[in-house]
């Protein structure tokens, strides 16, 4: 019979370049950060689109995967910049990217469909059906809000 368990993946923020280099020595199994553009995680030192570039490589030489945030709220006025954005991140070879607006996954999805999506936190997820409707929406992870006890993750 086959061993169904979940491994869990240890994931490690990694708001720059010193906070990358702990994680990947620690043993992350992938790290998240985001850059200057479209990333809730302003007080974080971050990374220019080059760095990122160069700390996905990084990630991908010691076998971690590089989660990339983009979950801010996105105005229609920069939707192209924003796929542009994403189409760098692609090609850099981001394993996927956390994403808290919906409009901004569906033209991720659309122009991008094998490049994996995770839901942000700043969904707001709470219960299983919204779970289900972003894993509709094709997001692959869901980071369920903050507020939830184990209690109510037991499902």
């Amino acid at each position: 019979m086959e061993d169904k368990r979940y491994i869990p993946e240890l994931l490690c923020p990694a708001g720059d370049k010193e906070a990358l280099y702990a994680a990947i020595a620690g043993g992350a199994d992938a790290v998240y950060f985001g850059t200057d553009m479209f990333n809730a995680r302003i007080r974080a030192g971050n990374f220019t689109l080059d760095e990122a570039r160069e700390a996905i490589k990084l990630c991908h030489a010691h076998g971690v995967k590089a989660y990339i945030t983009l979950n801010i709220a996105i105005h229609e006025r920069e939707l192209d910049t924003v796929l542009q954005y994403v189409s760098s991140l692609y090609e850099s070879g981001a394993d996927a990217l956390i994403v808290s607006d919906l409009g901004v996954m569906s033209l991720i999805a659309q122009h991008f469909p094998d490049f994996e999506i995770h839901a942000s936190t700043q969904c707001t997820v709470h219960n299983l059906d919204g779970v289900g409707f972003l894993f509709l929406k094709g997001c692959k992870r869901v980071v369920v809000a903050r507020e939830l006890d184990r209690e109510n993750l037991n499902y």
